[in-house]
């Protein structure tokens, strides 16, 4: 499982250009179509079609992270490129919406969303597509929405809703504090080895015993 920094820069200088004060941002691999072809088109149409919606609305999509991304409709999607780490929190600071996408809502994704803690890490509230497997994290956290995987338009709304409710940010911020930090998965692990590994040298002893007669 993924976690998130137990303490985070705080906010710097707004890195968005001031003639987009609504911010919707996309933190995330956009794949190679060299080598992810399918992958890479499914991304990148859908922030095509989400930031075509929102931009009628105010609303700029920002998309950060590696990837191909010619194929980007830079009249509804703005591309920052790849992010040092430790700058991506500022523009998590000064988002108004963080987003995640399934690649392809036919298969079942097996891979958690780093990126929801992260978001919700910095307070961010996130809207996220059905079909990721922590989903569950945006909604306890009491700053989160789900959209029906595939219906963009839905997905638009849920993000504009997003964006004018006035969220407890503190209270998703202190959700990921205690539940879902590096330490707290460390604590839990070390419980789990120390509590398994006394029953597995029970059953090693066993095993060597039944050898020696």
């Amino acid at each position: 499982p993924g976690a998130a920094d137990s303490v985070i820069p705080p906010p710097g200088k707004d890195p968005y250009p001031k003639k987009h004060p609504a911010r919707c941002i996309f933190a995330g691999n956009l794949f190679w179509r060299k080598y992810a072809p399918d992958a890479n088109a499914a991304v990148v149409n859908k922030l095509n079609a989400l930031g075509g919606l929102l931009a009628a609305h105010g609303i700029r999509l920002f998309a950060i992270g590696t990837g191909d991304a010619k194929g980007l409709d830079p009249d509804f999607v703005t591309h920052l490129g790849a992010v040092p780490y430790e700058d991506t929190w500022n523009y998590f600071h000064h988002a108004q919406v963080g987003i995640e996408l399934v690649k392809d809502a036919r298969f079942m994704h097996n891979n958690e969303s780093s990126k929801i803690y992260h978001y919700l890490r910095a307070g961010l509230p996130v809207v996220s597509e059905q079909g990721i497997p922590n989903n569950h994290v945006a909604t306890e956290s009491g700053i989160g929405l789900i959209s029906e995987s595939g219906n963009i338009t839905e997905m638009a709304e849920r993000i504009e809703t997003a964006i004018e409710t006035d969220w407890d940010r503190e209270r998703g911020i202190r959700y990921i504090i205690d539940n879902h930090t590096w330490e707290r998965r460390a604590e839990i692990y070390d419980g789990i080895i120390r509590g398994i590994a006394p029953a597995q040298a029970h059953t090693q002893e066993k095993a060597n015993e039944r050898r020696t007669r």
